[in-house]
């Protein structure tokens, strides 16, 4: 039966204390932070990621209860003071990700603070995967998304003269006989490789790969997101080519591109079935 004993009256204010001083650090962090969840269709999954976090932490939360009486406020206090550091340095170079990445700090030393050693480590995982919620800085988004857009465009233009399409490639630029298709950076595949890494995480530790197998997993979104948006520019260059410009715009640009995705997590699910054979089974539960 679960435990339902209610927290001790100072354990039920450090908790709303902790939110509080959360909120005021960063009352003008998070909007932004949300605005451009909202605003940048690469990183919409950031809507998704603390919710997440937040679930795994509820299904935990009879066990954080009788953790919350054994805390150790020195490695806590540590952390927080650490991400604090971070959001006043971000703060004064401009730079949001160091910003945005201190909140993931702040909300693990809190979390040490209120819960203990015992109940951080027991929520680790919904702790640290709250940093697939920062967007990447756009120098490092440039350096991925560009060889991802000549890999994509090498990959389209030798697939379509397979299948006999007439193409000439420049840079990340086909030329077929009635128009020019470009591959942008939304068509890179970079959008999808960032929600599959989260996704492919997520898997590994509902799976219980471990950190080896896991790793591999969560490595396996790059040729799964190159190949599966390969296709997609394919199979839009053959449809151009045979129906004209529109073929590559509206509905199936963006159809095609919910399809990748689901694509790609089908993939990554797949692959991680494969590798949880490949290694020692996790333990079975002990009846109770």
């Amino acid at each position: 039966m679960e435990d339902t004993q209610p927290l001790p009256k100072q354990e039920k204010f450090l908790l709303p204390l902790a939110l509080l001083f959360a909120a005021t650090l960063y009352w003008t962090v998070v909007p932004k932070l949300v605005h451009d969840w909202w605003d940048d269709p690469n990183f919409s999954h950031g809507f998704l990621v603390p919710l997440f976090s937040a679930w795994l932490i509820w299904e935990r939360r009879a066990e954080l209860r009788a953790f919350a009486s054994k805390r150790t406020l020195l490695p806590g206090i540590f952390l927080v003071l650490l991400g604090v550091a971070m959001l006043i340095v971000g703060k004064a170079g401009g730079e949001y990700f160091t910003m945005r990445s201190s909140l993931v700090f702040v909300i693990g030393g809190l979390f040490w603070i209120v819960f203990g050693g015992e109940g951080f480590r027991l929520c680790l995982f919904p702790l640290v995967f709250l940093f697939f919620m920062v967007p990447i800085p756009y120098i490092l988004y440039d350096a991925i998304a560009f060889p991802l857009k000549m890999i994509a465009s090498w990959f389209g233009e030798h697939s379509l003269s397979l299948v006999g399409v007439p193409v000439f490639r420049e840079g990340n630029i086909m030329f077929l006989p009635n128009l020019q298709l470009e591959v942008a950076d939304a068509c890179s595949g970079i959008r999808s490789l960032m929600s599959l890494m989260a996704l492919a995480t997520a898997a590994a530790y509902f799976m219980s790969l471990g950190v080896a197998r896991g790793g591999v997993l969560f490595l396996s979104a790059i040729p799964i997101s190159i190949v599966t948006n390969s296709l997609r520019i394919f199979v839009t260059g053959v449809l151009s080519y045979k129906y004209g410009q529109k073929a590559a715009e509206g509905f199936f640009h963006e159809f095609s591109g919910w399809v990748v995705f689901l694509s790609g997590a089908f993939l990554v699910f797949g692959f991680g079935l494969v590798l949880r054979t490949l290694g020692p089974k996790p333990e079975e539960a002990s009846p109770k």
